[in-house]
């Protein structure tokens, strides 16, 4: 029975250890998954800014201005990364 994997491996020059991540990646994610490269990708982002968050740096920016503080640097960055509203003045 492991014979004709050594021959397998051997015919297609890959490591023992290399055809059987193979083997278990087709059996997770079906045969045609062998044939390209894994992904990379990460599964979440875990450091991008919820809606909620940007809602709440908005308002700080708002009652910034409003205090005759402005936002500065924290308006700047949200601008930067657009999430913040970009229409609104920076200047105080």
């Amino acid at each position: 029975m492991a014979g004709w994997t050594v021959a397998f491996r051997a015919e297609h020059d890959i490591s023992r250890k290399s055809f059987y991540e193979l083997r278990n990646r087709a059996k997770s994610e079906g045969p045609a998954a062998v044939l390209e490269p894994p992904t990379r990708r990460p599964r979440s982002r875990p450091s991008e800014l919820t809606d909620e968050l940007k809602t709440q740096a908005n308002q700080v920016c708002a009652a910034l201005e409003a205090a005759g503080l402005g936002a500065g640097t924290f308006w700047l960055n949200g601008v930067h990364y657009g999430w913040a509203d970009s229409t609104a003045s920076a200047a105080s």
